[in-house]
């Protein structure tokens, strides 16, 4: 069985069924315009403690999940307003989705955004934050309780 991490990044890019775009397991490193809309689902820092509401040896866990956006488009207005219809996608499909509900309980906690220009294109990129709250025992980093 994968680390409860890689289930997280499995489940979040399993539940974007509607978005309109390119769906990875990864962060957006490089961006090619012909393959965009783009989204990468990945994971950063995660803090773990005892958990000291449950039974000992209970380890509750608080992972940042990264959802990143990429769009291209003529105007620089334009290019935000996609990029808003491409967030608007992703935030609902994560809000439908009541399997992830079963696993965990996802938290938006911040979005960021920037431009670019690249020739005629202006290239809008955003990262949505998420804050991934679990449990597991400790030495069972793979199942989640």
């Amino acid at each position: 069985m994968s680390h409860a991490r890689q289930q997280i990044r499995d489940a979040v890019t399993a539940a974007l069924v509607s978005v309109t775009a390119t769906v990875q397991k990864q962060r957006i490193w490089v961006l090619q315009q012909d393959e965009l809309p783009l989204v990468g689902v990945y994971t950063s820092t995660e803090e773990d403690s005892l958990d000291e509401g449950a039974s000992f040896g209970t380890l509750f866990r608080s992972l940042e999940v990264k959802v990143d956006l990429a769009v291209a488009g003529s105007t620089g207005e334009q290019s935000l307003n996609d990029l808003d219809d491409l967030a608007v996608e992703v935030e609902t499909d994560l809000g439908a989705d009541r399997q992830l509900v079963n696993i965990m309980e996802l938290l938006p906690v911040s979005t960021d955004v920037e431009q670019t220009t690249e020739g005629d294109s202006v290239i809008s990129r955003m990262t949505m934050t998420f804050e991934a709250m679990y449990r597991t025992e400790i030495g069972k980093p793979e199942v989640i309780i």
